[in-house]
């Protein structure tokens, strides 16, 4: 019996080896091939958002490439800084550590103004474009209105003339008409343009790309009712501008490194304060004359 139900079981697994693979041979794309295939819905083209000047500055300062390589060079000054300050028994050796680790707190402090600088002129240029956008649309508001005016006092003068109704309104009116109506559809294109350039502008000031679509919320620029001194202006600039700090403490650094040199062997003066000099330019980029053509 043990036989006969050792034979029968392996014959049912033959049967199933054998006629399974004939099942997919019939069907020509294996199991559900008949079904038809359901298309993809069509992708909805994506609504613009809709952008205030609040916003467009926080997308900037988390987009912006200029800010986020500033900002990685700044952990990376503070990594070294830390690891200047974990020497602990190497002062024994290097008299000039203590002067070391001071450059190099001033090294990361001109780092941190630099990515202040960053901001203040992603912010400064998402505002300057954001506004332009503003009046650019608010030209063409205008223009608009001004067109559709002139087209219907074209129209009136028109029927004036062929009617007759006054003699005082000739052809010519008509045709200072036209020429007018022209001009203004002329500046409207100039306006249209100038639109689309402000908010690539924009777009590229938040650190986009040509697929970012957007629209920003306003039609007419702000009207600010703040008055400032003249000497309120030069504290606010003394105050607010990072070049400031890093020149300041580029000088200190120089200084510093003067000290430092006074403790080294003679042989090492020349070498090491080449390579200070060189550390303090890649540190401070407003030392080299970066910016100088942009303010």
């Amino acid at each position: 019996m043990d036989k006969v139900l050792l034979f029968r079981r392996l014959g049912l697994r033959l049967a199933v080896v054998l006629v399974i693979p004939v099942f997919l041979v019939w069907t020509p794309l294996g199991f559900g091939a008949d079904q038809p295939s359901t298309p993809s819905p069509a992708l909805a083209p994506a609504r613009p958002r809709s952008l205030d000047l609040a916003t467009c500055r926080s997308l900037a300062l988390e987009h912006q490439p200029s800010l986020t390589a500033y900002r990685a060079s700044l952990e990376a000054t503070a990594l070294k800084g830390q690891a200047l300050d974990n020497l602990g028994i190497a002062g024994l050796i290097a008299h000039d550590l203590p002067l070391r680790k001071q450059q190099s707190q001033l090294g990361l402090e001109i780092a941190q103004a630099r990515v202040r600088q960053a901001e203040q002129e992603a912010i400064y240029a998402v505002t300057r474009n954001y506004l332009v956008l503003l009046y650019a649309r608010q030209q063409q508001n205008l223009l608009d209105k001004a067109v559709e005016n002139l087209k219907d006092l074209r129209e009136t003068v028109k029927q004036i003339v062929d009617d007759g109704l006054r003699k005082d309104v000739t052809t010519r009116d008509l045709e200072r008409l036209n020429v007018l109506l022209l001009l203004a559809e002329g500046h409207r294109e100039e306006a249209t343009s100038g639109q689309e350039r402000a908010q690539a502008a924009l777009r590229e000031a938040m650190g986009f790309g040509g697929d970012f679509s957007f629209e920003i919320v306003g039609r007419v620029l702000p009207s600010p009712n703040n008055q400032f001194a003249k000497q309120q202006i030069v504290d606010l600039a003394l105050s607010r501008r990072a070049e400031l700090t890093q020149a300041t403490d580029a000088a200190a650094v120089f200084a510093l490194e003067i000290k430092a040199q006074a403790t080294s062997r003679p042989g090492r003066q020349q070498k090491r304060a080449s390579r200070a000099s060189i550390r303090l330019l890649h540190a401070c980029p407003g030392c080299r004359g970066e910016n100088a053509q942009s303010h």
